[in-house]
């Protein structure tokens, strides 16, 4: 392993600047990263900001750049570089409890983006936030956006070639309860449209939790996502100049069942079982054309619709034998699918699913060493 040329480095500062009211701040962030065999590729990202953070109201604006060749994942983990965003906001807060509501904020803020490379116009977008929390620890959220027409460059899996996307607008509505209760609710339902276009979507997630006494707790966690007439990428050539685009409708769903009991302050047993399905189906194909647009495509041959299923067993015993030291032992029961056949019933999802499966066991120590303890003892 030693004597393999590649080399990756990653070099990365911040600093925060306030006045003597400490009701201004000036934060900055940047990093370098290197990285390759032979010839090295450097890229670099940097952010700025300016905030009025202190009182009931409080106001900022952002710059955040991040070049084509900026990566620190082999250091790290970041979704995608090469863009340049403007962010602004305004927030304001009351915390003075009145009549049921203990404290309430919310804020507006608005993003305009920009390719680095090449420089190009992204998107733009404006959207909302607001929060409440009761007297009694409950809690509700609103938050929504706008998104004007917009060029996505990432989609297209090719670069400089982007997809011309429509207005759309999208938003959430939050709700849970008190979670220092036995019982614990949290529910969160959400739908998008599209302008000039049939697209649209629904989604949500919720969380149970029964804490049973003082050892036992339950839970179930689930979420799921419809959108229809979505348009994404399915194909290109080999040469990058024809790239294919499919009208489809996505569905995914996942649930999670989860139980622990803790036998005492050092040990505890806990048990995961979690299914997860999505399905596209593709109702028609489009050529990308050089202005974003697509232009129908109707004698494409290949079957490009999918149907995946992850169905996996977690469980595990974890036993902290001395501070900071642990060993946890798990068996763990994997199982999945995947065809050209979308499938809507759940049960038969769930049935293919589980119709090949492999299992492992692993153990896993950790120990803490304190040196000065080691040190103290010596002669």
């Amino acid at each position: 392993m030693y004597d393999n040329p590649f080399r990756a480095n990653v070099t990365a500062t911040e600093f925060v600047f306030r006045n003597k009211k400490m009701n201004w701040a000036l934060t900055g962030k940047g990093g370098v990263s290197v990285r390759g065999l032979e010839t090295y590729e450097t890229g670099a990202a940097g952010y700025l900001s300016l905030d009025k953070n202190k009182g009931k109201v409080h106001f900022g604006i952002s710059q955040d750049l991040i070049t084509d060749t900026y990566n620190p994942n082999d250091l790290g983990y970041m979704d995608h570089n090469n863009e340049v965003e403007t962010n602004a906001y305004v927030y304001y807060q009351e915390v003075k409890p009145f009549w049921k509501i203990r404290e309430y904020n919310g804020n507006i803020w608005t993003t305009y983006a920009r390719m680095y490379q090449p420089d190009a116009f992204s998107k733009t977008q404006t959207g909302y936030n607001f929060n409440v929390t009761f007297k009694n620890n409950y809690y509700i959220n609103l938050n929504g956006g706008f998104q004007g027409n917009a060029h996505e460059y990432y989609e297209t899996r090719v670069p400089g070639r982007y997809f011309a996307t429509k207005r759309n607008w999208w938003n959430n509505y939050n709700i849970q309860s008190d979670w220092r209760k036995p019982f614990y609710v949290y529910a969160h339902f959400g739908h998008s449209d599209y302008f000039d276009t049939n697209q649209h979507a629904y989604f949500g997630d919720a969380d149970l939790v029964w804490k049973v006494g003082q050892h036992v707790q339950l839970e179930y966690a689930g979420s799921f996502k419809q959108s229809f007439n979505e348009s994404g990428f399915v194909d290109k050539n080999s040469s990058n100049d024809s790239i294919l685009f499919a009208k489809r409708n996505v569905y995914t769903l996942s649930n999670v069942l989860a139980a622990s009991y803790v036998i005492n302050n050092k040990t505890s047993l806990t048990l995961k079982v979690r299914h997860y399905w999505s399905g596209a189906k593709n109702n028609n194909y489009s050529l990308l054309q050089t202005d974003g647009s697509l232009l129908p495509y109707p004698s494409y041959p290949d079957n490009k619709d999918q149907n995946y299923n992850a169905f996996t067993v977690n469980m595990y015993i974890r036993w902290i034998f001395a501070p900071g030291s642990e060993l946890v032992f798990m068996w763990r029961n994997d199982a999945s699918s995947w065809s050209e056949n979308v499938m809507t019933n759940y049960s038969d999802n769930l049935k293919q699913c589980l119709d090949e499966q492999a299992n492992s066991l692993s153990l896993k120590v950790l120990y803490y060493l304190d040196c000065n303890k080691l040190k103290r003892k010596m002669p």
